[in-house]
């Protein structure tokens, strides 16, 4: 945490990250300013890439590595962290209305929208990513900076996709529901067909490029005040398919942007109001050996100077609730405001 302090101090490139139920936290930290890229995903070091496609992503090369043991610190008073209010309520309620029309009308067939969360307020940036490490030991916990694209801190449950040796492995999460203590949750039908949704298309666009593909049973997964469905897929990467042209094929993946992925981008980006940035977008480690652990960039929070931005959203299908759908996302914004 001391040469990330330093680095900051100076303006200098860095990123802190602990994967999911590791037992170390790696930091990257870059020499100088100068803005990198990795459009072939063949660099090594750490990735930055937006929701859209169509920018270019942000590598930080591995200047210098540190790796060091983390354990979780002893138990704390609980802090509720910053109240959830209701401003953007109807803005929301009336955008995911919207998109339940879209549904309707034959344009697509699940689309993920989003909404803010913004706060005046001062804070430091290495310990709150220091509370992510032991509030959520299963995501994976990232402090990223780039003094000419800003400060991004988040704790992701959904892997993208990671390879070792040709081993290919992704994830399909969505459904949500909010986590009460000893109670199973109650998929109701429009989560487990989003869930669905989000499986088949993964497997669609990965069918050519892995052998021996494996689907997991769906199972349920717990991420901080969160349930989700989650679906494991695994095989083996084909000699001719790169990192490179799997993620084109899946990023944005249905369960952050819909389905058709063309026609759900577009009502995004016209009907949302807003840059998405790098939410939504992926982030994780490059090795020259080919090696990568990807993940999407979920639960996060951009860090001004006396501001903070929380990104929540959530995937609508014909069964969408708007009022349902407001209500997830105040849940998805506990996972940021309770580090406040």
């Amino acid at each position: 945490m001391t040469r990330a302090g330093e680095h900051l101090q100076k303006e200098l490139p860095f990123v802190l990250f602990r994967r999911p139920n590791g037992k170390t936290v790696q930091g990257i930290f870059q020499n100088n300013q100068e803005l990198l890229q990795t459009p072939d995903l063949k660099a090594a070091g750490f990735v930055f890439a937006p929701f859209n496609s169509n920018k270019t992503n942000v590598l930080i090369p591995k200047d210098h590595f540190m790796v060091a043991n983390w354990q979780p610190s002893k138990a704390t008073p609980e802090n509720n962290g910053i109240p959830l209010t209701e401003v953007g309520k109807k803005k929301h309620i009336a955008l995911v209305e919207k998109a339940i029309n879209g549904i309707q009308d034959g344009q697509f067939q699940k689309v993920v929208v989003s909404r803010t969360v913004n706060l005046d307020i001062v804070c430091d940036a290495i310990a709150i990513f220091s509370k992510a490490l032991n509030s959520y030991s299963n995501a994976f916990c990232y402090l990223w900076y780039h003094p000419k694209v800003g400060m991004w801190l988040g704790a992701t449950p959904e892997r993208l996709v990671a390879v070792e040796h040709q081993n290919f492995k992704t994830t399909a999460l969505a459904g949500t529901l909010p986590y009460t203590h000893n109670e199973a949750p109650q998929w109701g039908t429009k989560e487990i067909k989003e869930q669905q949704m989000v499986t088949d298309f993964l497997y669609d666009q990965l069918t050519d490029h892995l052998s021996n593909m494996q689907v997991s049973a769906t199972k349920t997964s717990r991420a901080g005040n969160l349930w989700h469905l989650k679906t494991d897929i695994s095989g083996k990467l084909a000699p001719t398919s790169s990192l490179a042209e799997i993620v084109t094929k899946i990023h944005p993946t249905s369960a952050v942007c819909g389905l058709p992925k063309e026609a759900a981008r577009d009502f995004i980006q016209k009907e949302e109001a807003y840059d998405r940035e790098f939410y939504t977008g992926f982030l994780g480690e490059l090795d020259l050996d080919g090696s990568a652990h990807l993940f999407v960039n979920l639960r996060c929070m951009q860090v001004h100077g006396k501001s903070i931005k929380i990104y929540v959203g959530g995937g609508i299908t014909e069964e969408s609730d708007p009022l349902q759908e407001w209500l997830e996302t105040q849940n998805k914004s506990k996972t940021m405001l309770s580090l406040l």
